[in-house]
């Protein structure tokens, strides 16, 4: 009965190849569409649950500071026996992050310090290594990508790496690169006892005023992470106090996040782990499933509109005695048969599809390998679908009464068409509604890549430096300044978008945190601050040894300084500090966060130069500093942004967002033309006697092509006001990540409903056409 029930689907397709080719197609590509993001949100929400002990892996912070001093771990491994291990990480210690070997230097992004037991507690598999890993300070591990491009298929182990030109370091081994949903990325690790090298101090690692290291503990099996950081904070404080002066009423309080949760904890920053927007991974979840909703109320509105044209074959078979159940299983077996040949389809379509949308999200993902659960899913997921989606179309063809349908041809009530136009109305309400949101997510990302920071974007590039620029540094900059189109340049410690050093003080009951940022006398110029009151830098050391400060308006609103330059005080090992000047305040970090309170010392920062030139220089002075990089630093990769482009990285996950939300708000749309068009196929062709009927008595074909646009026009634009509010509260919610909101305009919502109507009215308008220009004598000489 089965095999009967597939001939007779397989039949009934080839017969009506039209509807069957549009029922295919929109299942295919919402099918796609739904695998890909799907692989995508997967890949997200599974990020750095690869470990093998991810679950009981957790990071020790303060709310929502991640810093904490070296001496805790050695001390909570030995005080704690629910802790099995700990490891302390730090990344950015090493600023310029050259590597090199004999002649070769590269230019790492991630590059880590890390204790031997980073190896046991993470899942970075060593592909080579010379034993145990990190028995000796001097050792560095690199990633496969590192080791491929600094040493290309030699064997890497035990050679010596030069790390910052200065630091003679021997590989230890190979780790495989961290996959892509890992939150720590690393292109080489060192060994955590060589920060007592780099900064020249043999009890580093064991100050307690440095609170500079990311602290994952891993817990013993069957441990209650709650009832741990309870003991963790009442053991912890006496710790402190026995080795800092610290007041009862600044005790701090400590935290245990899980290893998993680290990527979606936004409010920490620069701790060096890769984060992300749990809201944008919902939003995207949230459009793959209204992508496959509209392609399974396409095939059901298409399947019961296509039901009206089987009456006298239904009507035939329940004379004949077969029972409803029969013809039930018959449309569910056409159905599951259409979402089987769909899902091929759209496995075909994401094969061919996987690299693009890789590139549109910025995310190497990846079809293999696919792992059981997966496999279980694309096995009985069209199985699933096609039942689900044929369940209607199915009890609609049941309720068909046979006498009526034989005597008169007639289908059951209008309830069909009503039901139909409903699906049609829902699928054109969600498709505007994604519009709409694209649009304003457009226009955000619009917003804050132009909007006023309080310093000027353009003419400016930012160049990471190196050692030998660093040593040449005053002959760098009076050739530079020797060029007429160069306005002025700065080296600093940090880029705008990356002032990761904070610092935090005392003020009265409340501990003030800052960034801080080191600059010379050029940093205001060449950024283009405003200086509110007081003065710059000098050029000069002060003859009190006094580093000079410049603050923002937030810092002296923090501090509650009424005189801001009468402050001075002693801070960090004993330097002193006095306040000469405040700046505007102006945008540092990306607009999801509000302007932070700011110091700007006068203070030794070279890692980065700031060059800003004049209007119409850019690429005469682009050229100069490629000229001028290779005469100081010859064999040294150069980095070498705009201040704009370095800016626009900050909106990385708004823009994958918009490229997710872009593409499939015009696929949402198409899959609606689609529907639109099938159902207008079937309803202006049961109406092509009406047709010839109203040419007999002297309709225009103007006339008939109006009839039907405005009978399904009207349907969008009610979906458009259905759309408007829906977009509204989505879009208001979204918008409560930015602290300065772009806003809603109704614009954009007239755009939308205006972009719709007009594709769904000239899908309309194919077929209208065709049935406006048919001859009413042909329609007609049978009646």
């Amino acid at each position: 009965m089965i095999r009967n029930f597939f001939i007779t689907a397989f039949r009934f397709f080839v017969r009506h190849r039209l509807f069957t080719f549009i029922n295919v197609l929109g299942l295919a590509v919402s099918i796609a569409l739904f695998i890909l993001i799907s692989l995508y949100v997967g890949t997200v929400l599974q990020t750095d649950r690869f470990h093998e002990n991810a679950d009981r892996i957790y990071r020790l912070e303060r709310p929502q500071i991640h810093n904490i001093p070296g001496p805790f771990g050695p001390f909570i491994l030995e005080h704690f026996p629910e802790v099995e291990n700990y490891v302390r990480m730090c990344e950015g210690t090493i600023s310029s992050r050259l590597l090199g070997y004999e002649q070769k230097h590269i230019k790492l992004e991630h590059l880590w310090l890390a204790d031997p037991s980073f190896f046991d507690m993470f899942s970075f598999p060593l592909t080579a290594s010379s034993g145990s890993v990190f028995e000796a300070p001097d050792r560095i591990v690199l990633s496969r990508s590192t080791a491929e491009k600094l040493f290309g298929s030699e064997n890497p182990v035990g050679k010596q790496s030069m790390v910052d030109n200065r630091f003679s370091l021997q590989v230890d081994g190979v780790m495989e690169d961290p996959p892509v949903n890992s939150s720590i990325r690393a292109d080489a690790v060192i060994s955590m006892q060589y920060i007592t090298t780099l900064f020249n101090d043999p009890q580093w690692l064991e100050s307690f005023i440095r609170w500079n290291y990311n602290m994952l503990l891993q817990l013993k099996p069957g441990t209650d992470p709650e009832a741990l950081v309870e003991k963790i904070n009442s053991e912890l404080y006496d710790f402190l106090s026995r080795n800092m002066n610290i007041p009862e009423e600044d005790k701090p309080e400590f935290i245990l996040t899980p290893l998993d949760q680290i990527y979606f904890n936004s409010y920490v920053s620069y701790d060096g782990f890769r984060h992300g927007n749990k809201a944008h991974v919902y939003v995207a979840m949230g459009i793959a499933l209204i992508i496959l909703l509209l392609a399974v109320v396409n095939f059901v509105n298409l399947s019961t509109a296509q039901s009206t044209e089987r009456t006298l074959d239904i009507g035939l078979r329940k004379t004949l005695g077969a029972s409803g159940r029969h013809l039930m299983m018959q449309h569910l077996a056409e159905s599951v048969l259409i979402t089987c040949l769909s899902t091929l389809l759209a496995l075909a379509l994401v094969s061919l599809t996987l690299p693009f949308f890789s590139s549109l999200v910025r995310m190497d993902l990846s079809l293999w390998p696919v792992r059981p659960w997966v496999m279980v899913v694309l096995v009985t997921g069209p199985v699933l679908l096609g039942v689900l989606a044929g369940l209607y179309p199915a009890f609609y063809l049941r309720s068909f009464p046979p006498l009526r349908i034989m005597s008169s041809g007639e289908t059951p009530g209008s309830g069909g068409a009503l039901f139909r136009k409903a699906l049609i109305m829902g699928q054109f309400t969600a498709a505007i509604a994604l519009i709409i949101f694209t649009l304003h997510v457009e226009k955000q990302v619009r917003y804050m890549n132009s909007r006023d920071l309080g310093f000027s974007r353009e003419n400016k590039f930012v160049l990471e430096t190196s050692p030998a620029l660093k040593e040449s540094k005053s002959a760098f900059l009076h050739e530079l300044y020797s060029h007429p189109g160069v306005v002025a340049a700065s080296f600093h410690g940090y880029p705008v978008g990356r002032i990761d050093e904070k610092w935090s003080m005392r003020n009265g009951a409340v501990d003030v945190s800052f960034r801080v940022q080191l600059a010379d006398s050029a940093y205001l110029r060449a950024m283009g601050l405003t200086l509110v009151e007081g003065r710059n830098f000098r050029n000069h050391e002060p003859a009190d040894s006094a580093y000079e400060v410049i603050l923002n308006r937030k810092a002296v609103e923090m501090f509650s300084l009424e005189e801001p330059l009468e402050l001075a005080f002693t801070f960090f090992n004993n330097n002193r500090f006095r306040v000469v000047g405040v700046v505007d305040d102006f945008h540092f970090e990306s607009l999801h966060k509000p302007v932070e309170p700011l110091m700007i010392i006068n203070r030794a920062g070279t890692s980065y130069v700031t060059v800003r030139c004049r209007d119409h220089a850019e690429n005469e002075v682009r050229g100069l500093l490629e000229g001028l990089w290779q005469k100081y630093s010859p064999g040294y990769p150069m980095i070498c942004q705009s201040m704009d482009m370095r800016l626009r990285k900050l909106y990385r996950d708004e823009g994958r967002l918009k490229n997710i939300a872009s593409g499939f708000s015009a696929f949402s749309l198409f899959i609606a033309c689609i529907g639109m068009f099938g159902l207008s196929l079937f309803h202006i062709g049961k109406r092509i006697r009406e047709v010839g009927i109203r040419k007999t008595l002297g309709a225009s074909s103007a006339g008939i092509i109006r009839l039907f646009t405005w009978q399904f026009g009207k349907l969008v634009a009610l979906s458009a006001l259905l759309a408007f509010p829906l977009s509204y509260w989505l879009i208001s919610r979204w918008m409560q990540n930015f602290i300065t909101p772009a806003g809603q305009s109704w614009v954009l919502y007239a755009v939308a409903g205006g972009i719709s109507v007009v594709v769904a009215l000239l899908t309309v308008m194919v077929r209208s056409f065709r049935a406006a220009g048919t001859n009413p004598a042909e329609v007609l000489r049978d009646e």
